[in-house]
């Protein structure tokens, strides 16, 4: 999920095909299972068997032991999903990255293949973490370490199933006063009243979601933060961190109060919509 980021774009958005940007918490999907690939066999794992046309990210993290280098077999090489370390020999694992070079040429390009090709895991992250789409065929998918020579592996890698959750709800916007692109700007200590609209897929209102609002904030100067925003609404027909519906308007309303926040330096803020069918949306704003 996107926390803490350097911009808005109004929605949440992950990515589609292959090499996604990957999330430990993947807004609109639901983790189904979480599988260890070992690297020191040629012997992958199977998952459970994925629906028919429905649609699941897979997603790849860590690294593991991929041999040693030839002149001192104490100093080891590592690998990711797809990516081999070349870095400056000794120090901590972390250290060993800078630079990287793409592994496994000879084998498809990638260490971490899924069923019988090597998906294309997209370009180096730093955490290590990579993700691809794929549909289900109604079989399990199978993930294995691709190596041409294993005694000398050691670790492995995980690999998290996600289902991508069916969309319930059309997601119609933000409204005014906060304004898309991230450019509103609200006297400290105000309320600002945070409203959407939605429908159903067929544009029809709905009045029974069940929509939360979170709030995280990022320095824009030289300031410390205080930690994250504390979400709490000025108007007594709210409750928690839950939105309410007004029919006359056919929008939902959350009246957030920034009069608790505590802030040193020059701050930024991001909202997030949470929807009960697992979507999420995001706006900003800034504080003066």
């Amino acid at each position: 999920m996107i926390r803490k980021i350097a911009w808005c774009l109004g929605v949440t958005v992950l990515g589609m095909c292959c090499g996604v940007t990957a999330y430990a918490d993947q807004p609109g999907y639901q983790l189904v299972e979480t599988l260890w690939v070992d690297a020191s066999s040629a012997a992958g794992v199977w998952s459970a068997p994925l629906e028919a046309g429905a649609n699941y990210r897979l997603e790849a993290s860590g690294y593991f032991t991929a041999g040693y280098w030839y002149w001192n077999y104490s100093l080891p090489v590592y690998a990711d999903a797809i990516y081999l370390s070349t870095g400056p020999v000794g120090g901590a694992p972390e250290e060993q990255w800078n630079p990287y070079v793409q592994g496994n040429a000879g084998l498809g390009g990638a260490f971490l293949w899924i069923d019988g090709s090597a998906p294309e895991w997209g370009p180096y992250a730093a955490n290590h973490t990579y993700a691809v789409d794929i549909i289900g065929s109604g079989e399990p998918a199978y993930a294995w370490v691709n190596d041409g020579f294993y005694a000398d592996n050691a670790g492995g890698l995980t690999v998290s199933v996600y289902r991508e959750l069916p969309q319930r709800y059309r997601w119609l916007g933000f409204l005014p006063p906060l304004t898309a692109g991230g450019n509103g700007l609200f006297k400290r200590g105000s309320t600002i009243p945070v409203k959407f609209k939605i429908s159903d897929l067929e544009g029809n209102p709905v009045s029974n979601c069940t929509a939360t609002l979170e709030v995280y904030y990022w320095e824009t100067g030289t300031g410390a933060g205080a930690g994250d925003p504390q979400v709490v609404s000025s108007a007594n027909g709210d409750s928690g961190n839950t939105f309410r519906y007004v029919p006359a308007d056919d929008l939902y309303i959350f009246n957030l109060s920034t009069r608790p926040w505590q802030y040193v330096g020059s701050m930024r803020d991001q909202i997030v919509v949470a929807l009960d069918d697992g979507q999420e949306y995001d706006i900003c704003f800034s504080l003066r």
